[in-house]
């Protein structure tokens, strides 16, 4: 019996292509199954399906590692991969497009086993009109038009995708309940299942204490992408330095050139304030990551739409509060463990900045932190065991 695990939803080796957050949860979960594999002396063997043509000069160590560590088939097109009907294909990357691919692999392979993680159905959620999201974009796609059309062209294609592919698979699983509750409403509820994620993986057990020197500031993941919000959470830290002219700045990561230069065209943005406060980079490798979350003040994690959300936890792990969403999973993964705010509302969320930028207000929530995430280590543990053994059983 073999075991396919289905690494072409990642980023492999693409610099266009990156995320800080839950994207490594591929390489997560092959070692979970590995293990299970190797406890039990489970005579299965672990493939992993690699797209074609990955500049491997490019690929970060833990790809490498994930490339080294297992047997691995390059391909373009995971139908045309000469299954027996003892194997397990699994895809631990599926999102409301690329769930197609369980339709293609079942019209050629009518009794492979199939299993998978849809990570949420942010294409769906996309199809409102943001006045902010034609920044994120340049030529044609900023269009306002072009781009509500391509949403909702985007978003029926995904419900059909949901509805067609899902009851092809032996089991869908997804990582939220707010996920699953919204994915039964479009399909067969019978495969899906409400799975957490352990962080312990995702970054280092670290809650070293913050370096006094070190300057004060705010980080922000995945600006580049915009259902995170970045813009409002901008506006939201330039009207608190009107206010407030502290010394606190905004470290922002995933940042990318068509987006910095296109804030400059934002006419609420008052850079005379604020140009010597904000702190752009590009995405930085998981040990930067985790430095930045073991140093910050807090994390501003203002997403308009989640099916998880593996930054605030990265950064509870690290020791260090969030000021959050109260859309989407956020609250459901995250409880009493950050101040939330509305993420449509520009003043709620400076209003956010404001209490977190106090720190008798951080050491509040540190407190809590402790032993709120045991409680989602503890869960995420079991609910992965849970996953791994029903998939190989």
């Amino acid at each position: 019996m073999t075991l396919y695990i289905d690494f072409t939803g990642d980023s492999l080796g693409n610099d266009k292509i990156k995320y800080h957050g839950g994207g490594d949860f591929s390489r997560y979960i092959t070692n979970k199954f590995n293990d299970y594999i190797k406890s039990n002396k489970i005579q299965i063997k672990i493939i992993v399906i690699w797209p074609k043509h990955v500049d491997e000069d490019s690929m970060t160590r833990e790809e490498k590692r994930i490339r080294e560590q297992y047997s691995f088939i390059d391909t373009e097109n995971i139908a045309d991969i000469q299954f027996v009907n003892s194997d397990i294909l699994f895809f631990p990357l599926l999102d409301t497009l690329s769930v197609s691919k369980i339709g293609e692999v079942r019209k050629k392979h009518k009794n492979l086993k199939i299993y998978g993680v849809l990570h949420g159905v942010r294409l769906l959620d996309s199809c409102k009109y943001d006045k902010y999201d034609r920044f994120y974009f340049s030529g044609l796609k900023s269009n306002p038009l072009i781009l509500w059309l391509r949403r909702w062209c985007a978003g029926i294609l995904g419900l059909y995708q949901l509805k067609v592919n899902i009851p092809k698979a032996n089991r869908i699983y997804t990582v939220s309940n707010c996920s699953m509750q919204k994915i039964n409403q479009l399909s067969k509820p019978v495969y899906i299942k409400y799975f957490t994620r352990d962080i312990t993986n995702h970054c280092a057990d670290t809650t070293k204490k913050q370096n006094k020197n070190q300057e004060r500031f705010i980080l922000f993941v995945n600006s580049n992408r915009y259902e995170k919000n970045f813009i409002r959470s901008l506006l939201a830290f330039c009207k608190y330095q009107e206010r407030h002219g502290t010394d606190l700045k905004l470290r922002v990561l995933g940042m990318n050139r068509n987006l910095e230069n296109n804030l400059k065209k934002i006419k609420e943005l008052n850079w005379d304030i604020i140009h010597d406060k904000v702190i752009f980079e590009n995405y930085v490798s998981e040990e930067q990551l985790r430095g930045f979350y073991e140093t910050c003040d807090f994390l501003l994690y203002t997403t308009k739409s989640e099916g998880y959300g593996l930054p605030p936890l990265e950064a509870m792990n690290a020791g260090r509060p969030t000021v959050a969403s109260s859309y989407s999973s956020v609250p459901e993964v995250l409880g009493m463990g950050a101040y939330y705010v509305n993420p449509y509302e520009i003043s709620d969320i400076v209003s956010g900045i404001e209490f977190m930028a106090q720190k008798d207000n951080q050491n509040k929530y540190v407190e809590k932190l402790q032993t709120l995430k045991d409680i989602i280590v503890r869960k995420g543990r079991e609910d992965i065991k849970q996953l791994v053994e029903e998939v190989l059983a």
